[in-house]
């Protein structure tokens, strides 16, 4: 176990709680509601409106994992914390989907230094 989530877990930043579907399906309908809204903001050159609802799309889209693995989140860096943990970690989702910074700092990694 990581030590990020096993201090979420300390903190109750992250909390163990029984799956359910009708919340996993409730957040999925958040996803889809907000995911639309950030197209159509798109579509109307509303950028700022746009980044808005894309991250709250993704964000209630990691929240459904996260519950049908049994959790419940307190704060966004659990949250990641916790799809790093459960999903990336165990191979399920690729890094990039589960941590914006993660895919970052991947890159920052590879760029050549200057002498």
């Amino acid at each position: 176990m990581s030590y990020k989530f096993q201090d979420c877990l300390s903190r109750r930043g992250v909390v163990k709680r029984p799956a359910n579907r009708a919340t996993v399906e409730r957040e999925l309908t958040e996803t889809k509601g907000d995911l639309d809204s950030a197209k159509k903001s798109l579509l109307e050159s509303d950028f700022k409106w746009t980044i808005i609802k894309a991250y709250y799309s993704m964000f209630h889209a990691c929240k459904s994992l996260l519950f049908s693995a049994g959790y419940v989140e307190k704060s966004h860096e659990c949250l990641i914390a916790a799809i790093e943990e459960l999903f990336t970690d165990r191979g399920i989702l690729p890094l990039l989907q589960s941590s914006p910074t993660s895919g970052e700092r991947r890159l920052h990694e590879r760029q050549p230094t200057m002498v």
